[in-house]
């Protein structure tokens, strides 16, 4: 008989109350469990996260943990989920996509295969909302949920975050870049073996972000303020930071698949940039499976236990991954995460190691390379990017604010919700949200990383 993990009525864990819901752990008895809050203020996750120890009745002095990513209670943040379809794409990609990747992969022998930087799902579940009138109740977190074992725990690496004040080095960059191209380059493979169409094969990956990005102007608003404070005694970083500012809707529209007025401004990724590239004729684009979301707290580190330094990636949190351009994993990474001086001292390695990895994952499947694949291009395509990579730093000053200015991520919206009506948008709760923000004092970690990123532009002719 299948065992089932049964959450107890009356449990209080991260501001809302579990009530009877079973899910799948196992097809073993289980001796007892204990839950807790799965994550911490200023971990940036959309979704309320549970951790579980769980005993097993055939092992009772051996717990296991897993990670239970379910619906957060506040009304806006569900709402949130609901309209960027960012629930369904993790679940997705979990369940049907990453197996997917996995299965084309028999048809090299097992040595040859490409590990992608993912953890296993041991269960997830999703009630569509044309589902949920028939529970003869309101919904709950766990109604909609996604099961992990919990990376934390020795038996599983350990994986742990790093710290985002710190920034990530050569070692732990060089990681990410790599998984980055395993990624990216697999599935491209994947759909050039097979002659696969992703969004017909997989809908659910189809963007949905544009509503939500318009609140996205209003957080890089709050976000500007505090840089140009920060750079007030240096006139070509401001202005480098007036330009980032004034074509971050483009910037949105073009990198995020969304209208926002790019064509009829007539930019392109080319010519938004202070001193404009020249524009291939018939240039097609690269399009191929990302993370899409690439920050640090997104990371996850298995470190070698006598030398200390990481031997090992895993990326969590696939809410938007989508098939789109890949410099938007490699310029995010590249410019949100690591310390101040990586890209000056490392920049042409850390570039070499994906173009070679991805060149050889495609030798390895015996498909061609994206249009056009050479370094040369390569280096084109992400110069243009910078611009991408310079706009995703612009959210350092609200990621990396002190532990005692950050504020739960429901009592936030919750404040919106009080004060606002019932007739608003999500996009319109976030901008409220994002408006109200009350201005705070940077960490010490924010201007070396800021300053760095805006002087780079500037130099390169990018702002």
């Amino acid at each position: 008989m299948e065992s089932l993990l049964l959450l107890q009525p009356t449990l209080h864990v991260q501001g809302f109350t579990i009530h009877s819901v079973k899910f799948k752990i196992n097809s073993y008895p289980i001796e007892r469990f204990e839950v807790k809050a799965g994550s911490n203020l200023g971990d940036g996750y959309t979704c309320a996260m549970l951790s579980v120890e769980v005993w097993k009745q055939s092992d009772p002095n051996h717990p296991f943990g897993i990670v239970v990513k379910c619906y957060p209670v506040n009304q806006t943040r569900q709402d949130f989920l609901e309209t960027a379809n960012i629930f369904q794409v993790e679940l997705g990609m979990y369940d049907t996509v990453i197996p997917a990747l996995n299965k084309f992969q028999e048809i090299l022998p097992e040595r040859e295969r490409v590990p992608l930087p993912f953890a296993p799902m041991i269960f997830g579940k999703f009630l569509k909302p044309e589902d949920r009138s028939k529970l003869g109740r309101p919904l709950e977190p766990l109604d909609n949920s996604i099961v992990m074992p919990d990376l934390r725990k020795p038996e599983n690496g350990p994986f742990v975050l790093r710290d985002r004040f710190l920034g990530f080095d050569l070692d732990h960059y060089l990681l990410v870049i790599e998984a980055q191209a395993r990624l990216h380059a697999t599935s491209w493979a994947y759909k050039s073996k097979l002659g696969k169409n992703i969004l017909e094969e997989f809908p659910f990956l189809e963007s949905k972000l544009g509503e939500i990005f318009k609140s996205v102007v209003a957080y890089q608003d709050a976000n500007v303020n505090t840089i140009a404070q920060l750079v007030q005694d240096s006139p070509k970083l401001k202005e480098g930071l007036s330009h980032l500012q004034t074509q971050t809707p483009s910037i949105i529209g073009l990198y995020f698949d969304c209208d926002f007025g790019q064509k009829e401004r007539g930019h392109t990724k080319d010519n938004i940039l202070k001193k404009p590239q020249a524009t291939l004729d018939n240039e097609e684009p690269w399009l191929t499976l990302i993370h899409g979301d690439c920050w640090s707290n997104n990371l996850m580190f298995r470190y070698d236990q006598k030398t200390g330094k990481p031997i090992e990636v895993v990326f969590i949190d696939l809410q938007i991954s989508r098939e789109t351009d890949p410099m938007i994993d490699i310029c995010y990474g590249l410019y949100f995460n690591p310390q101040p001086d990586l890209r000056q001292k490392h920049l042409q390695t850390i570039l070499r190691i994906y173009f070679d990895t991805f060149t050889d994952i495609c030798k390895k499947f015996d498909v061609p390379a994206f249009p056009g694949w050479s370094w040369e291009e390569f280096n084109r395509r992400f110069h243009r990017a910078k611009l991408l990579g310079g706009f995703m730093a612009m959210s350092i000053p609200m990621i990396l604010k002190n532990t005692d200015q950050l504020e739960n991520l429901d009592d936030m919206m919750a404040k919106v919700e009080v004060s606002g009506n019932g007739d608003k948008t999500v996009s319109e709760n976030l901008v409220e949200m994002f408006a109200n923000m009350p201005a705070s004092k940077p960490h010490p970690a924010v201007k070396p990383r800021i300053s760095t990123v805006l002087q780079e532009l500037v130099d390169d002719g990018i702002i």
